[in-house]
């Protein structure tokens, strides 16, 4: 019940794996919890080991990514020895991902101690996490004991294991909503910010950098950077670490700079570092969006500009034709004194 109701804690995705594998750790008589997700097409490896005095160990690495794969450990080995078997032939038995080997076991599979590299393990059982047709992963479970999984083991654990896979699922949706609605939200406020005309470009910038960090997954360690001609605009002065995401901003075919977040602390590495691929798209569309504003700005600046030239020659011409006009008045009443200079002085 409580692995069930995770998903409304809105809580991180890290957060929410090391949250079920303490559970798992809690509540069964495992010494050692291992869980493969399967998450956009990648696989990521969760690992937790309970360790004296009442304390967990919790570790998350990639096992296979887009562009790389990331190498196989005793325990994807083994599921792909796994898939390799059931799926006798399939085009996907070779896929050194475990989670997309073509499993078909749908059952708690107790592994054999040939199968069990770890020497501090006497016993293990494999649980694949379905739900419907579709597997979102892979559990396994392993004691100190031999023959620590009785067979009523086996059939409560399968049942944990739907659970699991059906939280697994629902955090996954509700996780997705919530980024959707923090990517609306940042969206909607750049667009309030940006119609202000009363505020100058330093002062936009500025305030879209700070706009940055709630967007994200960990909106108390990002920070929010745009660079544009060399000048800069962040939402902190720390600098932050090498955990960054930037996207250029491209105007008039130009790249005339950046927008960036970065994280003040380390994190677990999931679809783009640290970072999730649905935060990638928003952060290239808010550097489109910038150049859309620098562009409209910069195009109301030439605007204003040619406007003001052609108020200065309109008040040019009408001081030209002010100057005629008074030089033709002058002109006639001198033509008539000069010409009747000239009779005097013959006279």
């Amino acid at each position: 019940n409580r692995i069930l109701s995770l998903p409304h804690d809105e809580i991180p995705r890290v957060d929410f794996l090391r949250h079920v594998c303490d559970l798992l750790l809690s509540h069964t008589d495992s010494t050692a919890v291992d869980l493969w997700v399967a998450e956009n097409g990648a696989c990521a490896r969760c690992r937790a080991r309970r360790q004296p005095p009442g304390r967990v160990d919790f570790d998350l690495v990639p096992c296979h990514r887009r562009g790389g794969t990331a190498p196989l450990e005793s325990g994807d080995e083994l599921l792909c020895e796994l898939g390799r078997q059931s799926a006798k032939g399939d085009s996907k038995a070779g896929d050194p991902d475990p989670c997309s080997v073509g499993f078909s076991q749908s059952r708690p599979v107790p592994l054999t101690q040939g199968q069990i590299v770890d020497p501090e393990v006497a016993s293990s059982v494999l649980l694949p996490l379905t739900m419907g047709d579709e597997t979102t992963g892979w559990l396994r479970l392993s004691g100190r004991e031999e023959h620590a999984f009785s067979e009523e083991d086996l059939a409560a654990l399968d049942h944990l294991a739907q659970s699991c896979a059906i939280a697994l699922v629902s955090q996954r949706a509700q996780a997705a909503l919530r980024e959707r609605v923090k990517e609306l939200t940042g969206l909607y406020n750049l667009a309030q910010l940006s119609e202000r005309p009363e505020i100058s470009l330093d002062e936009l910038l500025q305030g879209i950098a700070a706009l940055l960090p709630p967007a994200w997954q960990y909106p108390e360690i990002a920070i929010g950077r745009i660079v544009l001609d060399g000048r800069s605009y962040s939402s902190d002065s720390d600098p932050g670490t090498d955990l960054r995401q930037r996207s250029a901003i491209v105007v008039g075919g130009l790249e005339r700079g950046l927008v960036e977040v970065s994280y003040r602390e380390e994190r677990p590495e999931l679809d783009e570092g640290p970072f999730l691929k649905e935060e990638r798209s928003l952060l290239d569309v808010i550097a489109r969006e910038v150049a859309v504003i620098i562009e409209s700005r910069e195009t109301d600046a030439e605007r204003e500009r040619l406007h003001e030239q052609l108020l200065h020659a309109d008040r040019l011409a009408t001081i030209g034709e002010l100057a005629a006009g008074v030089a033709h008045e002058l002109n006639e009443p001198l033509g008539a004194v000069l010409g009747f200079a000239q009779l005097a002085r013959k006279h």
